[in-house]
């Protein structure tokens, strides 16, 4: 089971991969075209570090959509012999603790009894 640590660690990881993704030579183009494209509305690790600080009771929509599409294209990149080593371990690494989809949903809802601290936490 993922713990909110983790997850952050993992959105971490998918925010250092994106710009990895386009500039891979060995990622077919579409895929390092979408990965650009992403970029601008991933959430930068700072913007989710102040998100948990304020313990804000949602996830900005743009982000949570941002986060399902990495998620969809990082899947996509775990074919065999697609993309340097380089991405490919910090693909691993990411997608092992990486928000599931299901999840994201939980986010952009208000609920009085939630937060984003019940998904997502400071890294030790």
């Amino acid at each position: 089971m993922t713990v909110p640590h983790e997850r952050m660690r993992a959105l971490r990881w998918g925010a250092e991969l994106l710009p990895l993704i386009e500039q891979d030579g060995l990622v077919p183009a579409e895929l390092r075209q979408r990965a650009a494209l992403l970029r601008g509305s991933y959430p930068e690790p700072s913007q989710l570090i102040e998100l948990v600080l304020e313990n804000a009771p949602t996830m900005p929509l743009t982000w949570a959509k941002a986060i399902f599409e990495a998620h969809l294209l990082f899947l996509q990149l775990q074919s065999p012999n697609v993309g340097s080593e380089e991405t490919r371990n910090l693909l691993r690494y990411a997608l092992r603790h990486f928000a599931q989809p299901h999840l994201l949903r939980d986010w952009t809802i208000t609920d009085p009894g939630n937060s984003i601290q019940t998904w997502l936490l400071l890294e030790p």
